[in-house]
């Protein structure tokens, strides 16, 4: 089981201040539901959305699209900044801004000349926040996009111009055998 699935997943259902259960089982359905698949639909509809975008040039950034990065990075810092810190806050704004973000990459359309509702550069600015802002949950993700060479160390001023990367996937996971469903309730 990937790292960054058990960490979403304790972070997501983990109380904060109550006992609870663990199984397999409910690891495997919630990360698939909550996290894989819209995690990976998201990375295939940014891929999409690159499509005919020259990788070798920095992409510009509009104001609107720095100005919704910078409401993102916000909306994280209170969920990891003290008094307020919160996991779970943290794991469910990872799950709010990846279908925001989905929905933003199904509006870049190359074919309006320059004028599409989204311009690539946000898009790519956007996403590269949510991976910084993820990276405290999803490590292993954080740490092969940084190997891709992409900044994840982000400040207040976001940047007019963005290097395009790929969106990593995330890998599946596989259901708990019966055998295994068994030994899980076992203490």
């Amino acid at each position: 089981m990937p790292r960054d699935l058990v960490r979403f997943y304790l972070a997501l259902t983990g109380p904060e201040f109550q006992r609870a259960n663990f199984t397999r089982e409910s690891l495997h359905s919630t990360t698939t539901r909550r996290l894989i698949t819209p995690w990976n639909d998201l990375a295939e509809a940014i891929a999409l959305a690159m499509v005919g975008v020259d990788g070798t040039r920095a992409l510009p950034t509009t104001e609107a699209g720095r100005w919704r990065a910078a409401t993102v990075l916000k909306r994280f810092r209170l969920c990891y900044d003290l008094p307020g810190f919160s996991m779970g806050r943290a794991a469910e704004t990872i799950v709010t801004q990846l279908g925001r973000l989905r929905a933003l990459a199904d509006s870049v359309d190359h074919r309006r000349n320059g004028k599409a509702p989204t311009q690539p550069g946000d898009l790519l600015l956007e996403a590269r926040t949510l991976l910084a802002c993820a990276a405290p949950i999803l490590v292993d993700v954080a740490a092969d996009v940084s190997a891709q060479g992409v900044d994840l160390a982000i400040g207040d001023d976001m940047p007019a111009e963005i290097r395009p990367f790929r969106f990593p996937s995330l890998p599946g996971t596989h259901a708990p055998t019966g055998q295994q469903a068994a030994l899980d309730g076992v203490s």
